[in-house]
């Protein structure tokens, strides 16, 4: 947080306090000011909505907050539900890149902030 001012910050229900997973963002490439997108959920907690309103509203923080041209995201190939929480926020389909943890090729996409500033 303090080198590049971004980081993952926690999610927490409003009622109960309960921890649920975490999203944020992390440099990607600065040299163009572009952030990467992530999120991680719990798995009890998927289908509820809470990814897509956590990562509208990192992306509203990157927007209001970061000198950024856009935000980079991926996913991996056989994970749909991630892949429609970035179609819902605007990110647009670029490529596939190899992902070395998964040795497969990840769908990744990119969302301009340009005209959000």
């Amino acid at each position: 947080m303090q080198l590049h001012k971004v980081q993952y910050w926690p999610i927490f229900l409003l009622k109960g306090d309960v921890h649920v997973g975490c999203c944020g963002l992390r440099p990607h490439d600065l040299g163009r000011l572009v952030y990467e997108l992530g999120f991680h959920i719990r798995k009890q907690f998927w289908g509820q909505g809470i990814t897509t309103e956590a990562a509208r509203g990192v992306c509203r923080w990157a927007s209001e907050n970061l000198h950024t041209a856009g935000l980079f995201a991926g996913h991996h190939p056989q994970n749909q539900a991630s892949k429609a929480v970035l179609q819902k926020l605007g990110f647009v389909f670029t490529h596939e890149e190899p992902y070395g943890p998964t040795g497969l090729l990840h769908p990744s996409y990119f969302l301009s902030l340009r005209n959000e500033q």
